[in-house]
């Protein structure tokens, strides 16, 4: 199995996706975790994308990131983080 994986930016960010994408849950944990990261919101968003990375690589084939908003330098510190 491949999962894809989408960084959250900020807490707009994840809030847009849990209210207006058909599908996306993102648990109130993960939001509390943004919210209260305030201007590191996107470093939150990545430290928890490590987090559910290193996690599906127990289960699963590989996964693939979708960086947010053009932020391949975010998307990059993932891949060197679960290599």
């Amino acid at each position: 199995m491949l999962v894809g994986i989408l960084p959250l930016y900020s807490i707009r960010h994840a809030a847009f996706l849990h209210n207006e994408v058909p599908g996306i849950v993102i648990p109130d944990a993960i939001r509390e975790r943004i919210t209260s990261a305030g201007e590191e919101a996107a470093q939150e968003g990545v430290r928890i994308a490590i987090e559910l990375a290193q996690q599906i690589k127990e289960w699963g084939q590989g996964v693939y990131i979708m960086p947010a908003f053009g932020r391949y330098d975010l998307a990059a510190e993932i891949i060197e983080a679960i290599k």
